[in-house]
């Protein structure tokens, strides 16, 4: 193996925790209630009816605090992919 070079599982865990690690500081950019949205729908996996009634709001409300998450989310990881590419 070439010096420097990581075999493809260690490669692959790292780069799964910079995806962490980026999720991570982007999440904490979100406020509160978009985070809580957001975490509990996509990460907890609770239905956006349950994701609801943790946040004691409407359910248009919960879908609007996580699709405002989610947006900024898939943005801020499409830069992050074209800045790694460029």
């Amino acid at each position: 193996m070439p010096e420097g070079t990581a075999p493809a599982h260690q490669e692959t865990a790292m780069e799964g925790a910079e995806w962490r690690q980026a999720l991570g500081r982007l999440l904490d950019q979100l406020d509160e209630n978009q985070r809580a949205a957001f975490v509990l729908y996509e990460i907890q996996q609770l239905s956006m009816k349950e994701v609801a009634e943790a946040l004691g709001c409407p359910l248009q409300t919960a879908y609007f605090r996580h699709k405002s998450a989610r947006d900024r989310v898939l943005e801020a990881f499409r830069r992050h992919t074209a800045e790694g590419k460029a």
